[in-house]
């Protein structure tokens, strides 16, 4: 990156914290990494230094470490993935305590998507807002690209800047699509010196958010990444994505973790296993998953209970660092996603 990259990037990041309300003097709590070649790190810390808040760069601690420290700075916002705020939250309880009492007022969440294709909470988006507190955010980055996209207020999708990029949704042809209609996200970036890319295909599936924003701000609105072009499966002709059935599992009281595995079938259709980790025994759970599972995805995958542990081991195999809940191991792909 040059230097006017560095401040673009810095630009776009300050663009996203002032919609969320960041203010000269505020204190944002950072929970992610800022090393490793990890360029959202960067990213947030420049652009909390253009509004003029403070970037408490914490990076990946222990959970009591993030709590100990959010109790006694209290920041007014928090940088972080989704899974962080319900590992505080979980903490907090089992120490007794209410973790909305110190939380700080905004969250702006990477990774993980909070939204559903509607727009509204996701199973995952629910739990935060029922165990956190304060208003939660979502982004999507790109680090090829030195971009993010950001929601407002309003919640209605995630914001891009038409000074910066210009996106387009197409087919598998690279074909436009109907707003509203999911296809293949493709940008093009703009005012950028070292790694200008110019129609680049990022693998993931999102669609054009129809109408205007309440918010007023013009500009292509994405919705959520609604999964990777390479991990779509087709199973007895509904096409799915992982996400999908991660927000149907995250829905079903007593589904402690879970691993979802793709399998080549018969024909032209795909072969769905869900591992669930579970300490619950009751025949009325396994009808749960599976009616959960048919009313977000219209899937009926095979269903396998096992103990919370069992699934960890599989989560973790080959001594990885992040658990991985998809599998690929249908024959044309052979690999893990």
């Amino acid at each position: 990156m040059t230097r006017r990259d560095l401040e673009r990037l810095g630009e776009n990041e300050r663009r996203g914290f002032a919609w969320l309300g960041a203010k000269p003097g505020d204190r944002f709590h950072i929970a992610i990494t800022l090393d490793n070649l990890f360029v959202a790190g960067l990213a947030y810390h420049l652009g909390l230094s253009m509004v003029g808040a403070a970037a408490v760069r914490v990076g990946a601690q222990p959970v009591r470490r993030h709590l100990d420290l959010m109790k006694q700075l209290r920041p007014d916002g928090l940088v972080a993935v989704p899974s962080l705020l319900l590992a505080l939250a979980r903490q907090a309880r089992a120490d007794g305590e209410d973790v909305k009492a110190f939380a700080p007022r905004c969250a702006l969440l990477i990774g993980d998507s909070i939204r559903g294709q509607d727009l509204a909470p996701n199973a995952l988006g629910r739990l935060l807002e029922e165990g956190w507190g304060g208003e939660i955010f979502s982004t999507y980055g790109l680090t090829e690209a030195g971009l993010a996209f950001h929601e407002c207020p309003a919640h209605r999708g995630l914001h891009s800047h038409p000074d910066l990029v210009i996106v387009e949704i197409v087919d598998d042809a690279g074909r436009p699509v109907p707003e509203g209609e999911p296809g293949e996200l493709v940008i093009t970036t703009l005012q950028v010196e070292g790694t200008p890319l110019v129609r680049y295909r990022t693998g993931d599936v999102t669609f054009a958010v129809p109408g205007a924003c309440p918010c007023g701000r013009g500009g292509v609105r994405i919705g959520p990444i609604l999964g990777r072009k390479r991990q779509r499966m087709k199973v007895k002709g509904t096409t799915v994505y992982p996400k999908t059935i991660e927000d149907a599992l995250l829905s079903v009281r007593g589904v402690e973790n879970f691993l979802i595995e793709a399998h080549t079938g018969d024909g032209d259709t795909d072969r769905l296993v869900v591992r669930v980790g579970t300490l619950r025994d009751d025949p009325g759970f396994a009808r749960a998953v599976g009616e959960a599972l048919y009313a977000k995805a219209r899937v009926t995958p095979e269903l396998r209970l096992s103990s919370p542990e069992e699934v960890e081991a599989l989560l973790f195999e080959g001594g990885r660092r992040k658990p991985r809940v998809f599998v690929d191991l249908r024959t044309p792909h052979g690999g893990a996603q």
